[in-house]
């Protein structure tokens, strides 16, 4: 769980670039320049924009892929042992299943787990990640526009969303709550995918 949630918090930067990258509309073109605009206008801390939820969310996460793929495998053993009983085939691999079948589990549990749990946490963070994104390049056009700074999130146009709370709020308001599940079709098969091999 420890290791789970250290890797969150380092891969969290680049997450953020890469979010930004996707979903902004600034001018800057090379990884450096999003990571110095993000610097810039938001300072250090803002790489770690939307980390509270994913992070809470990691011993969950854990939790319910090892849960839905224990559960799983002791199915697919059950079964597989019927299956061999059925035709005689008692063989020394009575406790084990095959590597499709261990596949087949992995995909379940982290499918599982994408739908239920990582689509909406995911969702709330990149929504955090997008507004802060939107906010910098105001800041920074306001800085071209009258040759002075502004602070970031002092914009009286649009409601800026204080937490991850707030947006699952907002959300929920706005769409109900199936708009927390946006993306959850990629999210699914990235997952499943990725935690089948």
């Amino acid at each position: 769980k420890m290791q789970s949630m250290a890797l969150s918090t380092s891969e969290l930067p680049s997450s953020k670039i890469g979010s930004s990258a996707q979903t902004t509309v600034t001018k800057a073109e090379t990884v450096q320049q999003y990571f110095s605009q993000t610097i810039k206008y938001g300072g250090f801390r803002s790489l770690y924009t939307g980390l509270s939820f994913p992070l809470a969310a990691q011993a969950v996460y854990k939790a319910n892929v090892f849960t839905v793929n224990q559960t799983a495998r002791s199915a697919m053993l059950e079964y597989r042992n019927l299956e061999r009983h059925d035709s005689d085939l008692l063989t020394s691999s009575a406790n084990d299943i095959s590597t499709s079948d261990t596949l087949v589990c992995g995909m379940l549990a982290g499918g599982c787990n994408a739908f239920i749990f990582v689509t909406p946490v995911e969702f709330v963070r990149n929504q955090l990640i997008e507004q802060h994104s939107r906010l910098a390049f105001e800041a920074l056009l306001h800085e071209r526009k009258f040759g002075v700074a502004r602070t970031v999130g002092t914009t009286g146009r649009n409601y800026i969303k204080q937490g991850p709370f707030d947006v699952v709020r907002t959300v929920i308001h706005k769409y109900g709550i199936g708009g927390l599940w946006k993306g959850a079709g990629i999210t699914v098969m990235r997952d499943s995918l990725g935690c089948g091999m």
